[in-house]
């Protein structure tokens, strides 16, 4: 079911308050009025954003170290910094990002990041 015959059975059958709607659909107040008042709506369709990144030429090549890796045991893993610098070296232009780790990549935590404790 579209998200316009939800917003309609909730509005028409259930009597749910447009605030009450707009906060679960998280669509604007003015949004659901305008859909409401007409008669024949259709839902729009909107065009799925075509966002290209700077990674996406070695994109498969980090996928395939990434589940190679995940066979090994976790000191022989590549760490992130070995991967960019690998991919930097096939000409990836971009940098190394600050906060990402430095170790074996969703291994250990930055020294001096303690994060969450495991005991309450």
């Amino acid at each position: 079911m579209g998200m316009l015959a939800k917003i309609r059975r909730m509005h028409f059958r259930e009597h749910i308050p447009l605030r009450e709607i707009a906060r679960r659909t998280g669509l604007a107040r003015n949004t659901l009025r305008h859909w409401l008042r007409q008669k024949d709506v259709v839902e729009p369709q909107y065009k799925k954003r075509a966002a290209k990144s700077v990674v996406d030429p070695w994109a498969e090549q980090l996928a395939q170290w990434l589940k190679s890796d995940s066979h090994r045991p976790k000191r022989d893993r590549r760490t992130a910094m070995a991967m960019f610098k690998a991919i930097q070296a096939q000409g990836y232009p971009g940098a190394m990002d600050e906060s990402a780790p430095t170790s074996s990549v969703g291994g250990k935590r930055k020294p001096g990041n303690p994060g969450r404790p495991l005991c309450h």
